[in-house]
């Protein structure tokens, strides 16, 4: 019963459909048809209609209206520098010679097989690599007539097109890849695209890149482009694109600044156990050449560095430093020990070529030399015994006794002959003021009285006398000096040379030099204090160092100075490093998409 009702219903339905809208007659939709492939008949006979001949053939150029369609966007390849996708590619253009009319039909629905019958335009992709027509189950394709002659063409393609890319910010760049339209054969007075003006492009909201995010669409008239002798219309469409950071970050920024933090650990273990730090070097190094450099058969082959170059080589410079570092600690151990067995050679040689009846003999002329009757002598010849006696002391007290008694005889000498040089610059000297005290008797023969000298203002400036008679008694006051030795001498004396200058000018020189000298100042410390740095820090082995271990009994520290301030700086320069490298190129170094005229 249910289905008895269905049925009558459905044909309820068909009749109502079929029926005339003044309820006249019913369509014979037979008859329609006849008439629809009479027309359309009429419309293709080659008679009356050529389809190699373009429409308005004489007249104006014809207009190819074109908008895409995006379905998906396939993968981006730095390497071969293309782009793939996928899009829905539609063109409409004005053919008044198949207008037709028809009574309660405005627009033909066509099947591919009527497009080997009309006039359609030779568009190809000037940058186009590998494009196809999909086929699967029939080829993708149809074209719709409307009344006034209006066609529109659409088809589905798989489009591959090249892609200039400027890799300088790989992997921190982004792209702009083109697709260039145009016509194949017909030039500009016979063919004219442009783009749809309400939507000439549409992306599907579920587009995605893996590594890619499409931010930006961009069209344009490209205008005349010239092959040869002959102008072509060409339309442009650009697609921005701005890589994904996500992939490289734990694939290679991550892990190479974990292999750099941990070749670090080497300033800590002992410089002695050889095996352990070269080991750990060795697999640093390695390890960073492979993850660093091994990945670059993916990688686009340029010419010129990409900013993940700049990471990698800075890393690797890092790592292979640490390795230099511990080769220059085993390299003055080696000149420690060297020295060491010097000096130790040289003060057996001087204790095996020594003669003590030689001695003994030479000793009274040392002696006499020295003032016999001073108490240090008698220690003296106690200790000329044996000239390396103090390398041989057993303990540290009468190691230092050794030393002391040693130096005595020398120190006494010297100050004999301070005493008779201070004699013998007193006979040559004029008469000075005899002193109440001792110290400035000697202060006076070491450094004669310097006269004062102070400039002053100018005669005729009534502004300063008071500032510079405050400066003069504040000098007076600190110095000692008495009034009748100032000497006075105005600026008038002074600067009796410097022309006709106004004092305007006077002022901006001296302005100037000040801020020069300012600068200089500062370059100096800057250029030297590297320099003074280098210095200080002793870094290199000396002989007078060596020489105090020897005879002190010092032990070298088990790490070196080396090893203690890498410590410090190795963080420092690679942090200091890494930050330039994100500032420049995250907001300095932009991207430069290469310009080629097509």
């Amino acid at each position: 019963m249910i289905a008895r009702v269905a049925a009558i219903l459905s044909i309820v339905g068909v009749l109502t459909t079929l029926w005339d809208p003044s309820g006249a007659v019913l369509r014979d939709y037979r008859f329609l048809s006849k008439n629809i492939t009479s027309t359309l008949d009429q419309l293709l006979n080659k008679s009356r209609y050529d389809k190699g001949i373009r429409p308005d053939f004489g007249g104006s150029p014809v207009t190819i209206r074109v908008n895409m369609h995006i379905k998906s966007m396939g993968s981006v390849s730095e390497t071969d520098q293309e782009y793939v996708m996928d899009c829905y590619f539609r063109q409409s253009w004005y053919d008044r010679r198949l207008g037709f009319s028809f009574p309660g039909l405005d627009e033909f629905s066509l099947s591919w097989l009527f497009l080997d019958r009309v006039w359609k335009p030779d568009t190809f992709f000037l940058n186009g690599k590998k494009s196809h027509l999909h086929r699967i189950t029939v080829p993708n394709k149809f074209l719709r007539l409307r009344n006034d002659g209006f066609l529109t063409y659409s088809m589905r393609l798989t489009i591959k097109a090249s892609c200039p890319m400027h890799l300088r910010k790989f992997p921190l760049d982004s792209q702009s890849c083109p697709l260039l339209i145009g016509s194949y054969g017909y030039r500009t007075n016979d063919l004219v695209y442009e783009w749809d003006k309400v939507r000439p492009v549409v992306v599907e909201d579920n587009v995605e890149l893996s590594q890619y995010k499409l931010v930006n669409i961009t069209t344009e008239h490209v205008g005349k482009f010239v092959r040869e002798t002959d102008e072509y219309s060409v339309i442009k469409a650009e697609f921005h694109l701005r890589r994904n950071i996500g992939y490289f970050v734990l694939q290679l920024y991550v892990p190479c600044g974990l292999i750099v933090s941990c070749s670090w650990v080497s300033f800590w273990i002992d410089p002695a156990a050889v095996p352990a730090r070269v080991q750990l070097g060795v697999t640093t190094v390695l390890s960073m050449t492979t993850i660093g450099f091994g990945g670059r058969a993916q990688m686009p082959r340029v010419s010129y560095a990409t900013a993940l170059d700049s990471f990698v080589i800075i890393c690797f410079s890092f790592v292979f430093a640490v390795m230099i570092e511990y080769a220059a600690i085993n390299f003055f151990d080696k000149i420690v020990g060297d020295m060491k067995k010097l000096l130790q050679e040289r003060g057996a040689r001087k204790k095996t070529l020594a003669d003590p009846a030689n001695l003994n003999a030479e000793q009274p002329r040392s002696v006499s030399m020295l003032n016999i009757s001073s108490p240090s002598s008698q220690d003296y010849s106690e200790v000329t015994g044996d000239l390396d006696a103090h390398l041989k002391v057993p303990g540290l007290e009468e190691r230092r006794k050794s030393l002391v008694s040693l130096a005595a005889p020398l120190v006494d000498s010297l100050k004999r002959n301070i005493q008779r040089r201070k004699s013998e610059i007193s006979l040559h000297l004029p008469s000075l003021p005899i002193l109440s005290q001792r110290r400035k008797s000697e202060a006076s023969l070491a450094k004669p009285p310097i006269p004062l000298i102070t400039v002053t203002g100018n005669e005729d400036d009534p502004e300063r006398p008071v500032e510079e008679e405050c400066v003069r008694e504040e000098i007076q006051r600190k110095r000692h000096v008495p009034e009748d030795e100032v000497v006075d001498i105005s600026g008038d004396e002074v600067f009796e040379d410097v022309g006709d200058q106004t004092d305007e000018n006077k002022y901006e020189e001296g302005k100037c030099l000040r801020h020069v000298n300012a600068a200089m100042n500062i370059l100096g410390k800057f250029v030297m204090k590297p320099w003074k740095s280098w210095k200080e820090a002793k870094i290199a082995p000396r002989e007078e160092d060596v020489y105090r271990m020897i005879v002190t009994g010092e032990t070298p520290n088990k790490f070196s100075r080396i090893d203690i301030e890498s410590r410090k700086y190795f963080p420092i320069a690679f942090c200091i490093l890494i930050s330039s490298y994100w500032v420049a190129y995250m907001y300095y170094i932009t991207d430069e998409f290469p310009v080629k005229e097509y």
